[in-house]
């Protein structure tokens, strides 16, 4: 199983923080979100990770990820986004995430638990 972490949006939502790093790269409880993530994800047994850069692409290098890049990033969506990752989609099975989330491993078992073809999941009680 691998994934695939959509990253290239600049995060206009969140001005002033994201003026000099991609929004993945804000931090929560001493990681960047970005880290969360990555842990989470290596500690469910996944390491073969991309990441969809765009704005600020150059700060989102790492060995822990396979960096990929949406060179349309300010006037595409997530879709194109998404699809820049498209040779990564086939031939396995692959987790597909947003890159400003946090979860928790639990959501990642029941993601890699999961039978059907196209599966997700979410918080009943996020408001």
């Amino acid at each position: 199983m691998k994934a695939i972490i959509l990253a290239a949006g600049r995060g206009s939502r969140m001005q002033g923080m994201t003026d000099d790093k991609p929004k993945c790269l804000t931090s929560l409880a001493g990681k960047t979100l970005l880290d969360w993530q990555l842990s989470t994800l290596n500690a469910m047994g996944i390491d073969h990770i991309a990441v969809v850069r765009g704005y600020l692409a150059e700060h989102l290098q790492s060995k822990r990820f396979l960096p990929l890049d949406n060179p349309r990033w300010h006037e595409t969506n997530m879709v194109v986004t998404l699809t820049c990752a498209s040779s990564w989609l086939q031939n396995d099975t692959c987790i597909v995430s947003y890159a400003d989330i946090v979860y928790h491993a639990a959501h990642i078992k029941k993601l890699i638990q999961a039978t059907g073809d196209i599966v997700l999941t979410y918080d009943r009680l996020w408001a």
